[in-house]
């Protein structure tokens, strides 16, 4: 499957690229990164182990080539890392090489993810049982267990009831993160997330958005797109800095390996790296919303612009784009029922 990775605008190239993407995307990551290399070159990391004090030495407001230097180095980095943003993107999401390594560890991971649903899911059936073992009031309501007035009579029943509900709601979430289609999982989160709004976005009228994108991103209004843009480029910010920090944490162990205890400090950028990407899965529920709310909004100026009538019902939509999967391929079989009259948009 192509996955339709936020690495990339909607439009599937259609839309701009450089710019204020590239500033926001790309320099951000590269600026934190270049700063934790000097903060621990600045230390003496390399030399006689980190210390507080050569660092406030060798500070950039007392050493202006210092900044500077810096300053063109991240530059560097970002122009260099810019053309990769796509695949760092795929690989956080799990799109791994086809070798037997990778394909233990990403089946290793998937079954982890199956292994959290089942969990969750047996957590579940539990609660259902436990509620249904709660004497209802003549109401049916048991909301009446957790009255203010009835607390102290019901305080177990009450306590019951919210354990209940706290594994019920866990499990709605633990079903939400993920495709319904159990086959389509991926080995990490941010990849579960997205193809879960991949799949989703167009698919009640059978447009479906891998296929799409290209076409609805060119005749789309162009304020929709630029939201579901900004979207997008919250989750590739978060991806960027996500990756930047765990380079760094790597870097970092590495360098003050020799030194002892010094090598903790791997843990700071580990830690950033770790929260920007619980970061990432959040802005991807973000974006992937957005991308299921450009396409539903943008498909009747798809038909327009394709020359093809509104449809009269759900059902005539969802037969009318199965038959356009014809024109997508470029099979002459495809036949359809064009406009006689313009329509405006």
């Amino acid at each position: 499957m192509t996955a339709l990775a936020s690495g990339t605008d909607p439009t599937m190239g259609t839309g701009p690229s450089i710019g204020r993407y590239f500033s926001i995307v790309s320099m951000i990551p590269s600026v934190l990164f270049t700063l934790w290399l000097y903060l621990l070159i600045a230390a003496g990391a390399l030399t006689d182990g980190p210390q507080v004090a050569r660092a406030v030495e060798n500070n950039p407001v007392s050493h202006p080539i210092y900044a500077v230097t810096s300053l063109f180095i991240a530059l560097a980095i970002a122009i260099v890392c810019h053309p990769l943003q796509f695949m760092i993107v795929q690989l956080m999401e799990g799109y791994w090489p086809n070798t037997p390594v990778f394909r233990r560890a990403r089946n290793l991971m998937i079954m982890g993810h199956l292994q959290r649903l089942q969990r969750a899911y047996s957590r579940k059936r539990k609660a259902d049982s436990r509620r249904k073992a709660l004497p209802v009031p003549d109401s049916g309501d048991v909301n009446q267990y957790l009255a203010p007035k009835r607390i102290g009579q019901n305080y177990y029943s009450a306590l019951e009831i919210i354990d209940t509900q706290a594994d019920l709601e866990a499990w709605e979430f633990a079903r939400s993160s993920y495709p319904s289609n159990r086959t389509a999982l991926l080995p990490t989160m941010l990849g579960n997330t997205l193809r879960k709004y991949e799949l989703t976005a167009g698919a009640a009228c059978h447009l479906p958005i891998l296929k799409w994108a290209t076409h609805i991103g060119m005749v789309a209004d162009p304020n929709h797109t630029r939201y579901v843009n900004d979207q997008r480029t919250q989750v590739d910010l978060a991806v960027r800095v996500s990756a930047s920090a765990y380079l760094a944490a790597v870097v970092t162990f590495a360098a003050l390996w020799p030194k002892g205890w010094a090598a903790l400090l791997s843990l700071i950028p580990y830690a950033v790296g770790l929260l920007s990407y619980k970061g990432a899965v959040v802005a991807a529920n973000s974006y992937g919303a957005a991308l299921c709310a450009w396409t539903d909004l943008n498909r009747v100026r798809l038909y327009e612009q394709l020359g093809l009538p509104r449809p009269a019902s759900t059902d005539d939509e969802r037969r009318q784009n199965d038959a356009l999967e014809d024109l997508l391929l470029g099979n002459d079989t495809y036949t359809a029922e064009l406009r006689t009259t313009t329509t405006e948009s």
